[in-house]
């Protein structure tokens, strides 16, 4: 479970630390206003995955550091610690939510457009 305070303040924490203004971020983010991002630092929206994916990269931080799943000094020596097949498995698992937050920004923010549930 996703502790939404943790990443709302991360946001905020990891933004400063790169020293970005909020517009900057926002920018960066394909959001046209600062207001935007003031509203995710104080938990007023409810982020979809890729939009997390995009403002991870934006603040060059992996999405389970910027969830709070990892801290950020320890998160690249344990990944180096893995054994190499599991590093190149994270990796795809990576690439394919990467490309998969690709398609659902690229259809109005719905992952499977085509599939109905019945």
């Amino acid at each position: 479970m996703v502790d939404e305070k943790a990443l709302y303040e991360n946001i905020r924490k990891f933004r400063k630390e790169k020293k970005l203004s909020q517009g900057e971020l926002a920018a960066k983010i394909d959001y046209k206003s600062n207001s935007m991002v003031a509203q995710i630092e104080q938990g007023m929206i409810d982020l979809q995955y890729s939009k997390i994916i995009q403002i991870a990269e934006a603040l060059d931080v992996s999405v389970p550091v910027l969830l709070g799943y990892v801290d950020k000094n320890t998160a690249f020596a344990e990944y180096e610690s893995l054994p190499k097949h599991w590093q190149e498995y994270m990796y795809r698992q990576l690439i394919f939510a990467q490309q998969n937050a690709k398609e659902e920004k690229e259809n109005g923010g719905q992952l499977f457009p085509t599939c109905k549930l019945t």
